[in-house]
């Protein structure tokens, strides 16, 4: 949901933590990622790859912190 819905990239969703998330504003922060061949996780490629991305509203359940850590586990 997260891929199709907002055009996230694959490192960066699998980046995302449970703070990059704004449940009032309906959307989150990418400010990291991480490379297909490793769990490193560190800052985006490009300065202009850091934004906020709001989550359609037929997307937002795909977006519920289960606790602190990976948004995605």
């Amino acid at each position: 949901a997260c891929l199709a819905a907002t055009g996230c990239r694959l490192g960066e969703a699998l980046a995302l933590d449970a703070g990059d998330w704004d449940a009032t504003a309906q959307e989150y922060a990418v400010t990291k990622t991480t490379g297909r061949t490793s769990d490193v996780i560190g800052p985006p490629k490009s300065r202009h790859s850091v934004r906020t991305v709001g989550v359609p509203p037929g997307a937002v359940a795909a977006f519920v912190p289960r606790g602190r850590g990976p948004l995605f586990p």
